[in-house]
């Protein structure tokens, strides 16, 4: 009934809308962080090497294991499981691999935009090969020259449309 009232409330007075969005069990609730911070830290950790040690880790490496749980338990401010708290390593491990997967589907949504189909002209004046918009036409040109060369067949073929 005074749902009037609310929506004129002003902004300043209104809730902040929450900006942490991965939401996991840190042992004892459900929090929510924001997935960009733990990247930073991570990137930030003095023993993480991204491209290397989730890799080796998977394979069964102990030391690249423990580095990849303490790594993903100071990114996350989550203590190791002391027998009332904290999260064991393996559910670290496992937490580890839920956050590698949310980022890659935030990743895999972004990358979707659309790219241009056709290249755009060259910035350097110095460049010897010319760049062509699109060679699809001139296919059928290069099916009928005698090229051993398929770069070559190419290159004729978008001089003999330009």
């Amino acid at each position: 009934m005074f749902g009037f009232l609310k929506r004129m409330r002003p902004v300043m007075y209104r809730k902040p809308s929450k900006r942490s969005i991965f939401k996991y069990w840190n042992g004892s609730s459900t929090v929510g962080i924001d997935p960009l911070l733990v990247e930073e830290r991570l990137d930030t950790d003095p023993a993480w090497v991204a491209n290397k040690h989730p890799a080796l880790a998977t394979t069964g490496d102990l030391t690249a294991f423990n580095i990849c749980v303490a790594a993903y338990a100071r990114a996350f401010g989550i203590s190791v499981y002391d027998g009332s708290t904290g999260l064991t390593r393996a559910e670290i491990f496992e937490l580890m691999s839920t956050f590698d997967l949310y980022m890659w589907s935030l990743k895999k949504s972004t990358s979707d935009l659309a790219i241009p189909a056709e290249p755009t002209d060259a910035t350097s004046s110095n460049s010897s090969d010319p760049i062509t918009s699109d060679t699809s036409d001139c296919t059928s040109t290069c099916k009928d020259s005698d090229c051993d060369d398929p770069q070559t067949c190419t290159r004729e073929c978008s001089s003999a449309c330009n």
